[in-house]
């Protein structure tokens, strides 16, 4: 019955929307000199990415999904056939008239991770916590939903929730990406108090679950928090946070652990006018859930987003960011600096040079840095 009534109101509200598809084609070739434990390997990587996505315009209802197959070598001079990976995307948005609006996105990426042979993108996330330089079978599922209502010129209530489950999908290569399930959420209310200030305060609350080859470890995290956002020019915004976080994590054979802290941020934001430069530049003080054991520790972070386009067919582009565990287990660090060049009002030329490092006190994790270049091509079916 359901089902019945859902599949017509679909197709109405899809009749006489705005569709467009989009079908993109991406290369990418890249040298990194790569050390651990002293010593130093050269490793050349190679990608190519087809692409395809569809965007729905059936307002109050938008549709986005896409998939795509990356073709890549993690070395080219050692591996013999190209290795395949698998990603689908969808993100649906409900914005009616009304004061509120609602948001779903899911994602699922199966095939074979190894960061060190991945090219950075406009996009990219970042330092994260690296598993191994060698590519190993693995599959991701994660999901989010976020509600927001104004209910009035000044006040907004906001909500989110969030699920992931990432593993090898080898079990013998399961000390190295261990399965791990997260989930989540927060709800936060704002209030703006003038034209340029607005405060929020937020509560949030985080569990994980890690079957690493001693037993399952969970954690958990909870926080509460208020911030002030202030815009100090039509174009740039300050913001701070402050409050405190409770963690607990339950490891097999040793002892539950409690830690009350601190939680902190500060933030400056600059919207990128045309020609302009864009700039969002954050320091934390949060917590984290570790890739390799599921422990719940203190971090501190930081991360700086550069964007610049002198004119409308190039794009410079610039990332950093790093995370530190306050015990001092675990160091992280990635940059890159990249460019694109619209050759045509389809196809792009982009490249860069990039930078990763990961230093682990604990023995049986790895430690490296790399560093290396990257060129690729772009062609797109849309003019965007």
């Amino acid at each position: 019955m359901g089902c019945g009534l859902a599949l017509p109101t679909v197709a109405w509200l899809l009749l006489g929307a705005a569709v467009e598809p989009d079908v993109s084609l991406r290369t990418d070739g890249r040298e990194t000199r790569y050390v651990a434990a002293g010593a130093v390997t050269y490793r050349s990587a190679a990608s190519a990415i087809p692409q395809a996505a569809l965007a729905v315009d059936a307002a109050p209802l938008k549709l986005q999904a896409g998939y795509a197959a990356t073709f890549w070598t993690s070395d080219v001079g050692t591996q013999p056939s190209a290795l395949v990976n698998h990603a689908a995307d969808a993100r649906l948005e409900l914005a009616p008239d009304a004061p509120w609006r609602a948001t779903a996105s899911a994602n699922l990426l199966r095939g074979e991770t190894d960061p060190l042979a991945s090219v950075p993108t406009a996009s990219s996330a970042g330092a994260s916590q690296l598993a191994s330089s060698g590519p190993i079978p693995y599959q991701s599922l994660r999901s989010t939903l976020r509600l927001e209502r104004q209910l009035d010129p000044r006040w907004t209530l906001a909500g989110d929730g969030r699920w992931s489950d990432t593993r090898a999908l080898r079990g013998e290569l399961a000390s190295l990406l261990p399965p791990q399930r997260t989930a989540g959420g927060s709800a936060g209310l704002s209030y703006r108090a003038t034209e340029r200030d607005t405060v929020t305060v937020r509560t949030s609350g985080d569990w994980s679950e890690t079957d690493t080859v001693g037993g399952y470890t969970t954690g958990v995290a909870l926080s509460a928090d208020g911030s002030w956002r202030r815009a100090l020019t039509p174009t740039v915004d300050g913001w701070t946070r402050a409050g405190v976080g409770w963690l607990r994590a339950d490891e097999p054979l040793v002892a539950t652990r409690r830690d009350l802290l601190p939680v902190a941020g500060l933030g400056l934001v600059r919207t990128a006018e045309r020609g302009g430069v864009g700039i969002d530049l954050s320091t934390n003080l949060t917590s984290a859930v570790d890739r390799f054991k599921g422990d719940v520790r203190p971090v501190v972070d930081a991360r700086l987003v550069f964007s610049w386009s002198p004119a409308a067919y190039v794009l410079l582009a610039a990332q950093a960011s790093g995370a530190r565990r306050l015990d001092g287990d675990t160091t992280l660090g990635a940059a890159d600096l990249r460019f694109s060049w619209t050759v045509r009002p389809r196809v792009a030329v982009e490249g860069g040079a990039l930078w990763r490092l990961q230093r682990e006190r604990r023995p049986e994790l790895p430690s490296f840095s790399e560093t290396g270049v990257f060129m690729g091509l772009r062609v797109t079916s849309s003019r965007r």
